[in-house]
């Protein structure tokens, strides 16, 4: 989610459910204009490969995404077309999500969360679970 709101977000994660419990990891991808009308492909396919990557070595981590803006269509793709299996991921937060009339491929809804404030400014409420 970026240089300044991943930060932020990491931060209250570790902050909720302490250091020992979190592994944060960014997710590259080209944000302009004309990526906006991929709505998500590549980013999308880097967050699955890097989920799936983690679930490789670790088998018992809960997965949990999220994106803001663009990053939010990142979320979308990584469940429907990138690879990501549903089933894998414990929650999906989006902000301020383009597609925030779409479901998060087949995630069902009590895994999701739909947010249109900036991530620094909304509320969070993590536990663990």
């Amino acid at each position: 989610m970026g240089s300044s709101v991943g930060p932020a977000l990491a931060k209250q994660l570790i902050a909720s459910l302490g250091a020992s419990k979190v592994s944060v990891q960014g997710v590259d991808y080209t944000a302009t204009i004309q990526s906006n009308a991929l709505r998500g492909s590549e980013g999308g396919k880097v967050m699955a490969k890097l989920a799936n990557d983690h679930l490789a070595r670790c088998g018992s981590t809960k997965i949990a995404i999220a994106g803001y803006s663009q990053g939010a269509m990142v979320v979308h793709y990584a469940v429907k077309s990138g690879g990501l299996n549903p089933s894998v991921v414990s929650s999906a937060v989006v902000y301020g999500d383009p597609q925030n009339r779409e479901s998060v491929g087949s995630l069902p809804a009590s895994k999701t969360k739909v947010s249109s404030h900036h991530p620094t400014k909304a509320k969070h409420s993590f536990k663990q679970g």
